[in-house]
């Protein structure tokens, strides 16, 4: 199902249906993978950094806007990439 076209804040607004949300979950576990079969760890542990600094700038933002999705979707994604940094061995870093 494509996303409908239209103003950036009736789409921040709006909730994603859950085939999207899933999709985007398993290109994240694609990516994890890829990264994994690469042996990239500093690519995942960018990856982690990165969404674990969106949540702290969500959750500090005070709007009209319901930022819980958007804040799921990137748990979920931070937890697929904790999951890939442990298959890799050695520690999983909390920069949070």
């Amino acid at each position: 199902m494509p996303f409908k076209t239209g103003s950036c804040a009736a789409l921040c607004k709006a909730k994603m249906p859950a085939g999207e949300r899933s999709f985007m979950a398993t290109a994240m576990k694609l990516i994890v993978k890829a990264y994994i079969r690469l042996r990239n760890r500093r690519a995942l542990e960018e990856m982690l950094l990165h969404r674990e600094r969106l949540v702290v700038d969500l959750n500090s933002r005070r709007s009209d806007f319901d930022v819980s999705g958007p804040i799921h979707q990137l748990d979920e994604d931070i937890a697929v990439i904790k999951a890939g940094l442990a298959d890799l061995g050695g520690t999983v870093p909390s920069h949070l």
